[in-house]
């Protein structure tokens, strides 16, 4: 029988003494194996602990045939694996919610600038003439083609074409600022 077989015994059985023994022989061990993969001394640390802490947890369910060692490796193995998968999983949502703010300020500063220009358009229509007003009224606010326009107000198409000409240039030279 080994040394290990023999704690492992009293382990099962409770033994505090044999569960610090394979700590003290097993502990560096884990610690190195952990750190060569993890590269983080913290983490190293915490993930030696949990191995150890999992020993305890399930000492009355070891197997004293079985290797010992692999156990604690694969137990540390897939602790590291599972906090490397946190940390990308954390950095990944940090990333996410980052573009996501900046994507929100990006849409809150458009949505200010659209609001200012829809003021600044009002502001056009409203210091056009009365007659040119309601032609652009009539063609933006009620989609009505120039022909159906001219019609309405009993004027030439061409006079129609003339005054949107107009109301497209007042609003180019006005909100060129915004533009």
């Amino acid at each position: 029988m080994t040394e290990d077989y023999i704690l492992l015994l009293q382990l099962i059985g409770g033994s505090k003494q044999a569960f610090s023994a394979l700590y003290q022989k097993y502990v560096d061990r884990v610690y190195g194996y952990v750190l060569s993969m993890s590269h983080n001394q913290t983490v190293a640390e915490d993930i030696t602990q949990y191995c150890f802490m999992k020993v305890w947890e399930h000492h009355a369910r070891l197997r004293p045939e079985d290797n010992f060692a692999a156990y604690l490796y694969v137990v540390a193995r897939n602790a590291t694996y599972n906090e490397t998968r946190r940390r990308l999983s954390a950095s990944r949502y940090a990333d996410f919610v980052a573009h996501s703010a900046e994507g929100a300020l990006n849409y809150t500063l458009s949505d200010v600038n659209v609001s200012m220009l829809r003021q600044e358009i009002e502001k056009v229509v409203v210091s056009l003439p009365e007659s040119r007003r309601r032609i652009y009224k009539m063609s933006s606010e009620e989609n009505m083609t120039t022909s159906e326009i001219a019609n309405a107000l009993g004027i030439s198409v061409k006079t129609v074409e003339t005054q949107l000409g107009r109301v497209t240039a007042a609003m180019r030279r006005k909100l060129a600022p915004f533009l």
